[in-house]
């Protein structure tokens, strides 16, 4: 659902707005109205709408001033539609040269306002698929041009999340978002939003949290570590760090001790403040990270058993395929036939 603002100096005028429309049945949901536009344009930088629909002569700013300025302070995601009265039919021409998707005439008619909320939607509909940014993750200077292209495509002033999908998923109403796409890697995506993130209809790795996107390396590995290991990230920030490093280094023969000195911690208080905000231990969600990548690479790769097994960090063979088989239920030769016979199925 794309969010709608509605802004008419005249109650009754911005009233008939709202109702000459089933807005829901075309995509749109009414997050503001104003009579104000000075109030309008304050409330844009945190409402985030995708659409205005503004009339265009008001006292103090009229509709082509809101759009200059909506787009100066507040970015250019936001598409506007203007309200005219027949008198202003030529102003409402010249609002076009600034960006307007259409304008509609006063007295309201039911069809003409149909007409150009279809054509607004279909816009907002192009411009989710309109971006799409290949970059080398291993290349800083492609990471780099990449998080610059981000910045100016994406809403300014909005938390940024890289997110990867375990099957294609349509962005979350009131996102904005930018595909990535990643040699080797699995489809992800670049989100903006005020909010946070949603619960899709199916898995996905979040990144922890950005106020924009120049730390887009970072993030796309967080995302990467949580889509392969099948968590979220904790909201406390150094648990979500704790969270991060173990998720990109599991291979690593690693210990609490080392852990402790790495993050400048107590052992004790690093097990007591990960446990208090992921509900359990250190020990057990390592140890879930391993197992969860030992999985995808008996799915997805040729490696001998002791070569995964060393490559997600089990030093002894033997007890990896004992830990396997208590965790998983069987052990990784079977996991790994029983996936094979599922695929040519």
């Amino acid at each position: 659902m794309y969010q709608l603002f509605l802004i008419d100096d005249e109650p009754w005028a911005l009233t008939g707005l709202e109702q000459i429309l089933p807005w829901q049945d075309y995509g749109f949901s009414i997050c503001g109205r104003y009579t104000s536009p000075q109030k309008a344009l304050l409330a844009m930088g945190e409402k985030h709408p995708d659409a205005v629909f503004t009339d265009i002569r008001m006292p103090k700013l009229s509709g082509i001033e809101l759009i200059s300025r909506a787009r100066a302070e507040h970015g250019n995601h936001m598409e506007f539609v203007i309200v005219s009265a027949y008198s202003d039919f030529e102003v409402a021409r010249r609002a076009l040269e600034y960006g307007a998707v259409g304008y509609v005439l006063k007295p309201l008619e039911a069809d003409e306002v149909r007409e150009v909320a279809l054509r607004l939607k279909a816009k907002l509909e192009q411009k989710q698929g309109l971006h799409s940014l290949a970059l080398d993750l291993e290349a800083a200077d492609s990471v780099e041009q990449a998080a610059a292209q981000l910045q100016r495509l994406l809403p300014a002033g909005q938390t940024c999340f890289v997110g990867i999908p375990e099957e294609p998923a349509p962005l979350p109403a009131g996102w904005s978002g930018v595909p990535l796409e990643l040699s080797g890697r699995p489809a992800c995506f670049c989100w903006s939003s005020a909010q946070e993130p949603p619960a899709l209809p199916c898995a996905c790795g979040w990144s922890i949290p950005r106020r924009d996107a120049a730390a887009l390396g970072d993030m796309i590995r967080e995302a990467l570590a949580a889509f392969w290991g099948r968590f979220a990230y904790s909201s406390h920030p150094a648990v979500a760090e704790i969270q991060s490093y173990l998720g990109q280094n599991y291979g690593q023969q690693l210990s609490l001790s080392k852990l402790a000195s790495h993050f400048y911690l107590s052992e004790n208080y690093l097990c007591d403040l990960f446990k208090k905000n992921t509900g359990e231990t250190i020990l057990n969600f390592l140890k879930a990270l391993r197992l969860e990548n030992a999985c995808r690479l008996l799915r997805e790769t040729s490696l001998s058993i002791k070569e995964i097994a060393g490559a997600v960090g089990f030093s002894d063979y033997s007890y990896f395929g004992r830990t396997f088989r208590r965790s998983i239920g069987q052990t990784p030769d079977h996991y790994r036939s029983s996936w094979a016979r599922k695929k040519e199925k």
